[in-house]
């Protein structure tokens, strides 16, 4: 079971009968979901500007349908969309910029080439199909690509931050995969090194294997391996992703990082009494 905080929750988009109708859907419920926090920072002369509110950003949306004169029914036509922030006022939303912009346009230059890119592609590759008479071709009409960029959190001192992207490119099911960010307010990038107390590293371990082990209600004595994870040690590593929350540090592990699909993504929040002597002194002012 998938344990998720309205914080954290996610855009996860459907494909619409009419896709007229879910590109205009799309860009309203971007407008409505995404709200603007905003900025004041005060200089202090030789030292970097401490923020004294949080970051004004907006949402931007872009949308690409392929273009495909042999596909007669529009709602089959490949499509992709980008929900990403822009941020601005300070050497923190430059930094979140090129983090997020690097993730949710992977190398790309602009976000419209991205979502050019990926419906350029469907319409080549199914036409490639075509030309060797493939009667697959037509399994390309479903092919998508959603992504979604975020704020999660923002402190005086840190911002948090999420990046999903869902795709179809043919096959039994969907992709997904979400990749979190935290900044200080340096621009920084924080690491579990950068947040952890001194020493502090294998009891974070073991104080996130006893929560999930309790959310899964794992009986003492059963290795991750016969509860059907991915992990071969006993020993669970800590995720590659995290992002503070109001309520906690949300601890996030994507599809077949320690589990096989069918268990989806595992996400559950440790709360800040719990990580209380763990967490550097001073991480969330």
């Amino acid at each position: 079971m998938i344990h998720s905080l309205s914080a954290t929750s996610y855009l996860y988009l459907k494909k619409f009968d009419d896709m007229r109708s879910y590109l205009m859907l799309i860009s309203i419920v971007s407008f409505l979901f995404f709200s603007c926090g905003d900025a004041q920072h005060q200089d202090n002369e030789n030292t970097i500007p401490i923020p004294t509110d949080t970051l004004k950003y907006s949402y931007q949306t872009v949308n690409s349908i392929a273009k495909d004169s042999s596909v007669i029914n529009e709602k089959d036509l490949a499509y992709a969309s980008l929900v990403y922030p822009v941020l601005s006022g300070s050497m923190l939303a430059d930094s979140l910029n090129i983090h997020l912009h690097l993730l949710a346009f992977e190398g790309g230059e602009n976000a419209q080439l991205v979502v050019d890119s990926f419906t350029q592609f469907a319409t080549s590759e199914r036409a490639k199909m075509i030309s060797d008479a493939d009667k697959q071709a037509a399994s390309m009409n479903g092919w998508y690509k959603t992504t979604t960029a975020r704020i999660v959190y923002q402190t005086l001192s840190l911002i948090s931050a999420a990046v999903h992207i869902e795709s179809y490119v043919g096959g039994a099911h969907p992709m997904h995969i979400t990749n979190f960010i935290n900044l200080d307010y340096t621009g920084k990038k924080l690491t579990w090194n950068n947040i952890l107390d001194t020493g502090k590293n294998q009891e974070m371990v073991l104080l996130n294997e006893s929560v999930l082990k309790a959310i899964k209600q794992i009986s003492p004595g059963r290795t991750w391996l016969q509860e059907g994870f991915l992990v071969e040690t006993d020993s669970l590593p800590l995720p590659q992703n995290f992002a503070f929350t109001k309520d906690g540090l949300l601890i996030f592990y994507n599809e077949y990082e320690i589990a096989p699909y069918a268990m989806g993504p595992i996400s559950y929040t440790i709360s800040y009494a719990q990580l209380s002597g763990i967490l550097k002194e001073g991480i969330l002012e």
